[in-house]
């Protein structure tokens, strides 16, 4: 175990002393959960906020396990640790279509399947077939897609458990590499090329969290060190100087000043540990 600053493993680089723990494999892993109950797997930290005062729980982080992926006909089965550019260059080698939007989303794909991400109309939820998970007594399960019962950048896992593998439907196709390019160019004119959380709110089949920001006058706003973006509403930059105060305290106002606009209360896609 090790200790680090919540500023050195989040994509906002904020947050305080946290205990991290890297198995090497899955038996390092069950021999861990055996003694300690109180955990939190985080894969990149790209959208979760870790307290300026630290955590009393230990952070589980499975990148030292190996990033193994599997083809099976039209099947691929990826290990949580795997990071989701890796995913996509492997789909760009080998033809295969239905994760390139995976490539403009940094995290793992454990993080991908808890938070159901997704973007430009596609999501995790879409393609998978089933995922392999461990409960804190380091039993394994297998539930599919329908157990897991997705939502809108949510799933709907037993609480402890963590997300050890995935297995999605993929298919073949020879225009990948240009998908992914047009995914690309499309985040580049569209979004701070900075660090940041993403979409900070999430959005809903009524409205776009962008729009309505953006009619409540949120434009300029700023807490400390963290401001709202110039180029994309919806999101939230760290100037260097932000505290992860600073940052729920941006989200607090902007949900207030959308909610007095509009009677709307906006519901974060961004995890407050």
């Amino acid at each position: 175990m090790i200790k680090k600053l919540g500023k050195d493993i989040t994509w906002i680089r904020t947050g305080g002393e946290v205990d991290i723990f890297e198995p090497n494999s899955i038996y390092e892993l069950k021999s861990f959960l055996k003694n300690n109950k109180k955990v939190i797997p985080v894969g990149f930290g790209s959208n979760i906020i870790i307290p300026d005062s630290g955590l009393d729980k230990t952070i589980i982080r499975l990148n030292n396990m190996q990033n193994d992926i599997q083809i099976n006909s039209d099947h691929l089965t990826i290990n949580a640790g795997t990071p989701n550019i890796i995913v996509s260059r492997f789909c760009t080698e080998n033809n295969l279509s239905n994760l390139e939007f995976l490539h403009t989303i940094p995290g793992t794909i454990g993080g991908a399947l808890y938070m159901n991400a997704g973007a430009y109309g596609y999501c995790v939820s879409d393609y998978l077939l089933w995922a392999e998970l461990i409960d804190l007594d380091g039993n394994i399960h297998r539930l599919n897609r329908c157990e897991i019962k997705y939502e809108y950048r949510k799933s709907n896992i037993p609480d402890g458990m963590i997300f050890l593998k995935g297995c999605f439907k993929v298919e073949n196709c020879n225009n990948v590499k240009n998908k992914i390019k047009q995914m690309k160019q499309y985040r580049n004119d569209k979004q701070p090329r900075v660090n940041t959380f993403g979409s900070v709110f999430t959005n809903h089949a009524k409205y776009n969290a962008w729009k309505l920001i953006e009619q409540s006058g949120c434009y300029g706003m700023k807490i400390g060190g963290a401001y709202i973006s110039e180029l994309h509403c919806n999101f939230i930059i760290n100037d260097g100087s932000a505290t992860s105060k600073n940052i729920k305290d941006l989200i607090n106002q902007i949900q207030q000043k959308v909610f007095n606009h509009s009677g709307i209360l906006l519901e974060e896609e961004v995890i407050f540990l």
